[in-house]
């Protein structure tokens, strides 16, 4: 599948600022952002791409404020591999993690050893939102746990719950690229308690009941989907949600509180959140 990349140059080229043009072009269809020393990179699918949509939304912007300047650069699906393997460094979530492709040779190898080789699909730990999913993680008791991964890209949370003693997971994305990925990353970690599915949402009243929901999503999607994963978090439960600016992170809580979960703690990193919440 081939993607469409969005350089987004903005000047001047604050936090805000990055979180305003964010903000505007969120529900396009981009499902992943990347924010670089000029500006932002926006990631879509190619046969979901309209050039005009992103004009029209960049519009609203007060050019008095705000200058944008925008560049498209399309990423074959079969490059994407030399792609990341010409970029993708070994991440260590901590002393004793490490997530890392199958060529990088690591000595000594922590007691925490996650292989997900390069794919079409993000989530590889280098993104603020995954780490901090992942650090949440630490703090928690899994053993024996029942999870549910939404949005689980490669499958780094998922594989990461196994190791740390999880007895089932779920891991669903609606992107085709991204569950195939989670396939192959989940063999190669022999993670076997744990099954990948294609899908959204909808996919979840044909679920039990889960001890721990991990949703690193966007935040558009975290709202709308929210009743969803509360439906079948179990009682005492707690959700992570994860994937949006610390900006939004009144809506989230004014959701949950919609929807009586209660909220516990945050993380930070670069402006990025995780938020926890318990039932």
């Amino acid at each position: 599948m081939d993607y469409i990349e969005a350089g987004i140059t903005i000047s001047p080229n604050t936090q805000e600022n990055r979180e305003i043009v964010v903000a505007l072009i969120a529900d396009l269809g981009y499902d992943s952002f990347e924010d670089t020393e000029t500006g932002v990179n926006a990631y879509i699918k190619k046969d979901d791409f309209i050039h005009a949509g992103l004009d029209l939304a960049l519009s609203y912007i007060d050019k008095n404020i705000i200058s944008t300047h925008v560049s498209i650069n399309m990423i074959e699906g079969k490059n994407w591999n030399e792609v990341w393997e010409s970029s993708f460094e070994p991440v260590f979530l901590n002393e004793n993690c490490v997530v890392r492709a199958s060529f990088h040779k690591i000595s000594p190898m922590p007691d925490i050893d996650i292989i997900v080789d390069p794919k079409m699909a993000f989530g590889t730990g280098h993104h603020q939102t995954t780490y901090l999913a992942a650090q949440e993680l630490f703090e928690h008791k899994l053993r024996n746990k029942t999870i549910l991964d939404m949005g689980s890209g490669t499958g780094i949370l998922s594989i990461l719950s196994s190791k740390l003693g999880a007895k089932k997971i779920i891991a669903i994305d609606n992107d085709e690229d991204a569950f195939k990925s989670a396939k192959e990353n989940i063999k190669k970690n022999k993670t076997t308690n744990i099954k990948a599915l294609l899908g959204d949402a909808r996919l979840l009243s044909k679920q039990d009941g889960f001890d721990i929901i991990i949703a690193n999503i966007n935040r558009n999607i975290l709202l709308q989907d929210m009743q969803h994963y509360v439906d079948v978090l179990n009682k005492k439960g707690l959700i992570m949600f994860s994937g949006f600016y610390k900006v939004d992170l009144p809506l989230i809580m004014e959701k949950a509180n919609e929807l009586n979960i209660k909220f516990s703690s945050y993380r930070e990193k670069e402006n990025w959140v995780c938020a926890v919440f318990n039932k």
